[in-house]
């Protein structure tokens, strides 16, 4: 996972945060999401062939009532039922993070998104 909680809120905060986003990211692999592909951008424009190519990444840091905090309750919510009936995780640890994301000391370094671009060549 890409998203990396802050140190000071505790290992088990850390760690549920970590499993929970873990469990969605099992239920997107078969859809075809990765959410990690951004790591792979800059060598993928590279093979294509383009010059000038150059990449900057971009990471905000979240915290409760963030629009991010809302992103981060929601994708697990609609996702429920699936990872419950998938054995990904339990009611419970779903309830406990829902809970984490409103202490206000929990805040995390979001997911890096990733800009890449560059040039074809000239014939």
């Amino acid at each position: 996972m890409s998203a990396v909680v802050d140190p000071a809120v505790g290992a088990d905060a850390a760690e549920l945060f970590a499993t929970v986003w873990g469990a969605v990211e099992r239920l997107w692999a078969p859809l075809g999401v990765n959410p990690r592909f951004g790591r792979q951008l800059y060598g993928a424009v590279l093979a294509r062939g383009l010059t000038d190519v150059g990449a900057e990444g971009r990471l905000s840091m979240a915290r409760p009532g963030s629009a991010m905090t809302s992103v981060a309750r929601l994708t697990p919510e609609q996702l429920r039922e699936r990872m419950v009936a998938a054995g990904l995780l339990t009611n419970r640890e779903l309830d406990d993070y829902a809970a984490l994301l409103d202490r206000p000391d929990f805040v995390w370094m979001d997911f890096m998104m990733m800009a890449v671009w560059g040039r074809r060549p000239v014939a």
